[in-house]
């Protein structure tokens, strides 16, 4: 703090004899050498001002001097402690958002995960289900063909049978002789007589 009033001082001494020199010195560099009293007199006038004045500004406007400079190292150190706090605040922020973004990308890759899993898992159930669909369709196409089969194989002996009975009835009349009628006749009535007893 010592050397900063030094310091405010010794400025406050140069600038106010520059100030002076270049209000005041003008005069006293532009004055023609007349060789008399009064030019001497004049000079030593002028450097004795020159001292009041000094004198006065240092003793009157030192502490104000000192007091701007204070109030500036104050204003501006608390600039900067201002700036150093939104700096750590900033810098505490970029922390704060890289680790939400490292949950985030985190519970991205969760999320992911389990959407693939979602979809495999979907993904086996559709063709589960599509293996019973077309399983089921298996079996009713077997189904209907065996049916179809089935109905065609009792038509062919319906139609055979009829065939048949027709070629018989043709046939049959020529083939029979009177004894075979009798044995037919006989062969009858004791199933008959068979069946009332």
């Amino acid at each position: 703090m010592n050397l900063a009033r030094k310091i405010s001082t010794c400025i406050g001494c140069l600038g106010g004899g520059i100030v002076i020199l270049h209000l005041l010195g003008g005069e006293a560099l532009a004055a023609e050498n007349n060789g008399g009293w009064r030019s001497s007199y004049d000079l030593i006038m002028m450097w004795l001002n020159f001292i009041i004045l000094a004198v006065v500004l240092v003793k009157f406007g030192k502490n104000p001097i000192k007091g701007f400079f204070r109030e500036q190292r104050q204003t501006i150190a608390k600039a900067i402690g201002d700036i150093e706090a939104q700096k750590e605040a900033n810098q505490a922020q970029i922390r704060q958002t890289q680790r939400l973004m490292a949950e985030s990308a985190a519970h991205f890759e969760e999320i992911k995960e389990k959407i693939i899993a979602e979809g495999e898992r979907k993904k086996q159930a559709i063709i589960e289900s599509a293996r019973r669909e077309s399983q089921l369709m298996i079996n009713n196409t077997n189904f209907w063909i065996e049916r179809q089969i089935s109905n065609a194989k009792h038509q062919l002996r319906s139609e055979l049978i009829d065939e048949t009975i027709e070629i018989a009835l043709l046939r049959l009349p020529q083939a029979l002789t009177p004894e075979d009628n009798q044995r037919f006749i006989r062969r009858y009535l004791t199933e008959i007589d068979a069946l009332m007893k």
